[in-house]
């Protein structure tokens, strides 16, 4: 949950209360992070999952018009090239030991 925090604009009390919330109302449950005995991760249940299906295309079309939309072709090209960097950045480093 602190790695889920620190990637959202929310402290990791807040995260808690929202996945305690959410948990709920039936959309994803905790799994117990096995090579972290004191860790969680936030997995969709099915009802979260056609959750997110359903609100997809809403979701996306904001993120069109206030991302997508707002930049020209060349900024977004200098985006997709960073993003592309990062990714094979992430994929060279080594394996996590389990």
């Amino acid at each position: 949950m602190a790695e889920l925090a620190d990637g959202l604009t929310l402290s990791r009390g807040g995260v808690t209360k929202l996945v305690d919330r959410l948990e709920s109302a039936g959309l994803l449950r905790r799994q117990r992070a096995e090579d972290d005995g004191r860790g969680f991760y936030a997995a969709l249940t099915d009802a979260g999952e056609e959750m997110l299906r359903r609100m997809w295309p809403v979701y996306a079309r904001i993120l069109r018009e206030t991302f997508v939309d707002t930049l020209s072709n060349e900024e977004a090209a200098v985006i997709a090239a960073g993003l592309t960097r990062a990714k094979d950045a992430a994929a060279a480093l080594p394996a996590k030991p389990t």
